[in-house]
């Protein structure tokens, strides 16, 4: 049927809900109907959104016919309010059941004269035509655990409010120069390529304060009440929002979920890793240190705990510039390094992953404490070096230490594993420190590590 021809037959269904509920054989069910007899405000009567009936008048939203969903959802609310109406007027009974009847044919008869699409949302296909909407609907394989630890880190879900019903859509991008991910999601999932873009990002690190260039595929996965779509089995398998009241925003929430099969949570790993990993690479001594980083610290401590990982969270603080708002913005971040018997056994998996960050399994080496490293470790622990670089720059450590910067922070990331605030992390604690004096906080945290440094001296005099 032509898009016309769905528009007259649009504007004939809803001119024909209306005569049924204005042509009432009484006045007590005239009275109840009356909230609802105008084409404004009788969508609230069958169920969907406010406008919805009307906009179906119009000729933007009337050459498409309402959805089977839909049509099974005004049906429910029409038994559903008679229903309430028969408990309040017994006597009335009977005329309740015959306009119950009328307005079921004619959802009924509407239907069967178009044969309607499932959901609002099935033309997706119309763009997508080989779209697997069911691709994470049961992960049986590694591939499929893979694209979902993936999404959990570089893709999201974000709801849209439309007047034909609020739905989601699902979206998944890369820096440009690992767009080949992108393109392996849209040869996997079977989306169409032509939708792939390139786009400038709205936030930048305060260091560079440069845009970069991500590549984005984004599409509908469904209505927010179809518990069968793509978007519904992705947040099933942890990939949940909570609205963040400060922010006036959703947020993604990451949970992890036990897909039942050891091998299946590795590759979920490994595709976890691909999005939010990085690895340390040592020249010198052959170490490496692979980990994954997130904002969420109880997702981390869930994987941890899952894999029986023995390295500590890490906490670092990042900043940076929203160009879109005009602001700096500061964000904590947390690293879990991940120990090399568990990350042999993601390299070993038979998975398409990002080749960039795949390593040969011979290089799995601890990474070798030389000298200085050596007296470092022999003056301080983990936590003690994290609590120090929490108060004073690697470059004052330096030099109150006569051991090289770059040493310092060697040191932290490869032997410590872990994060080393950025320079303008230490630029504010200097301000706060010129402003307030020994009224900072961390004044006394500052003050009991200088005096360690002066305490166990220089490298060069040991």
């Amino acid at each position: 049927m032509k898009p016309e021809d769905i528009s007259h037959w649009n504007i004939w269904f809803t001119d024909k809900l209306l005569d049924c509920m204005t042509n009432c054989p009484n006045e007590s069910i005239d009275s109840l109907f009356r909230p609802y007899t105008t084409f404004s405000r009788m969508s609230e009567f069958y169920g969907l959104s406010k406008t919805y009936l009307q906009d179906k008048r119009r000729s933007r939203w009337a050459k498409e016919a309402i959805a089977l969903s839909l049509l099974e959802k005004m049906i429910d609310s029409v038994r559903y309010k008679i229903n309430q109406w028969k408990i309040l007027y017994p006597n009335l009974v009977k005329e309740f059941i015959k306009i119950e009847e009328d307005l079921i044919n004619l959802i009924r008869h509407y239907q069967n004269l178009f044969n309607p699409k499932q959901t609002p949302f099935s033309w997706l296909l119309k763009y997508h035509p080989n779209l697997d909407l069911n691709y994470f609907a049961n992960i049986k394989t590694l591939q499929q655990a893979y694209w979902l630890g993936y999404l959990i880190a570089d893709g999201w879900i974000t709801l849209m409010r439309k007047p034909h019903g609020d739905y989601y859509r699902v979206g998944f991008s890369q820096a440009q120069k690992d767009n080949e991910s992108v393109f392996k999601f849209v040869r996997v999932l079977g989306l169409n390529r032509k939708y792939v873009r390139n786009k400038l990002t709205e936030c930048a690190l305060v260091q560079s304060k440069k845009k970069s260039v991500i590549t984005i595929i984004t599409f509908n996965s469904g209505n927010v009440n179809d518990k069968n779509s793509m978007a519904n089995d992705l947040i099933n398998l942890g990939m949940k929002y909570e609205y963040d009241a400060k922010k006036e925003k959703r947020k993604k929430i990451p949970k992890l979920i036990d897909l039942g099969d050891h091998y299946l949570m590795l590759a979920y790993l490994l595709g976890l890793y691909d999005g939010d990993g990085t690895i340390a690479y040592n020249k010198k001594n052959g170490g490496i240190s692979p980990s994954i980083a997130s904002s969420n610290r109880l997702f981390l401590e869930q994987i941890k705990q899952h894999f029986n990982i023995s390295s500590r969270l890490q906490k670092s603080i990042s900043v940076n510039y929203d160009y879109k708002r005009n602001i700096y913005i500061r964000g904590e971040c947390y690293k879990l390094t991940l120990g090399h018997d568990l990350f042999k056994q993601m390299m070993s998996l038979e998975v398409d992953s990002m080749k960039r960050k795949r390593i040969t399994l011979d290089l799995l080496k601890k990474p070798k404490l030389t000298g200085q490293r050596k007296w470092l470790a022999e003056n301080f622990t983990d936590v003690e070096f994290d609590s120090l670089l929490d108060v004073i720059s690697p470059t004052k450590i330096s030099k109150l230490l006569g051991i090289h910067r770059e040493t310092i922070v060697s040191f932290a990331k490869r032997i410590c594993h872990l994060e080393v605030p950025s320079g303008s992390y230490y630029n504010q604690l200097a301000t706060y420190l010129q402003h307030y004096g020994k009224k900072v906080p961390f004044y006394s945290e500052l003050m009991y590590w200088t005096n360690y440094l002066d305490k166990i001296g220089m490298y060069s005099k040991c």
